[in-house]
């Protein structure tokens, strides 16, 4: 997480190709998991370790980039209670500024749950498969410059 906040540091507006940057090391981390659970479906405890720390950084890093790129709207990958704060403390004050950045986290998190889900069912491993695809998908929706902030 520290490593893909220096990456993709903040600054006037986003750096959309910092953040692109990150992400691309996200799928590699994810395709990385992949690889690791289809070549032993068991493995012992230091395969497990290494599939459980690039899952970790995998995790963080999506989430560091994601922040950058949300331009401080409180949105936030990992903790969906977190950005349904946000967006009930914005209602309450009468605010509207993020609410469609975070209402759109909040049913891509759905969807990618949902997704995942639905994948692991028919096979375990298909799960990093599932997050290197959004995560690319991700990359490709970015914008290539200076857009305005989210």
């Amino acid at each position: 997480m520290y490593a893909a906040s220096r990456a993709a540091p903040r600054g006037p507006g986003p750096r959309w190709g910092a953040i692109r940057g990150v992400l691309v090391a996200v799928v590699v981390l994810d395709l990385t998991v992949l690889v690791l659970k289809a070549a032993d479906p068991a493995p012992g405890p230091a395969l497990r370790l290494v599939s459980l720390a690039a899952s970790a950084a995998a995790m963080g890093s999506q989430t560091a980039a994601a922040k950058r790129a949300a331009g401080g709207s409180g949105v936030t990958t990992t903790f969906v209670t977190g950005t349904l704060t946000s967006l009930a403390q914005d209602a309450a004050d009468g605010s509207s500024r993020h609410a469609a950045v975070r209402v759109g986290a909040v049913v891509m998190l759905f969807l990618g749950a949902l997704t995942a889900s639905g994948a692991m069912a028919v096979d375990a491993r298909l799960g990093p498969a599932v997050a290197a695809a959004g995560t690319t998908a991700a990359i490709v929706a970015l914008p290539r410059a200076g857009a305005p902030d989210p």
